[in-house]
C-alpha cells in the first residue's frame, strides 16, 4: 500500500473548466492546455520553464507506475 497526500489549491481552474471552453472534444486535445499555460505564462523563459516542470513530474509519474 502506499501513501501520498493532496493539496487544495483554492480559486484555481479544474482541467475540465480549461477543457471544456474547446467544446466537447477539448479533452483529446494538446491545445487547450497549451494556451492556458501561455495565457499565464507570457513571457517565453518562463512557458518553458512551466513545460519543463511538467514534463519532469510526468515522468516521474510514469517511473512510478513501471
Amino acid at each position: 500500500m502506499s501513501s501520498g497526500m493532496v493539496e487544495l489549491v483554492p480559486s484555481s481552474d479544474t482541467l475540465r473548466k480549461i477543457q471544456v471552453e474547446y467544446g466537447v472534444t477539448g479533452s483529446f486535445k494538446d491545445k487547450p492546455l497549451a494556451e492556458w499555460l501561455r495565457k499565464y505564462n507570457p513571457a517565453e523563459d518562463e512557458y518553458e520553464k512551466v513545460k519543463k516542470k511538467i514534463y519532469h513530474c510526468t515522468l516521474k509519474l510514469k517511473d512510478k507506475q513501471l
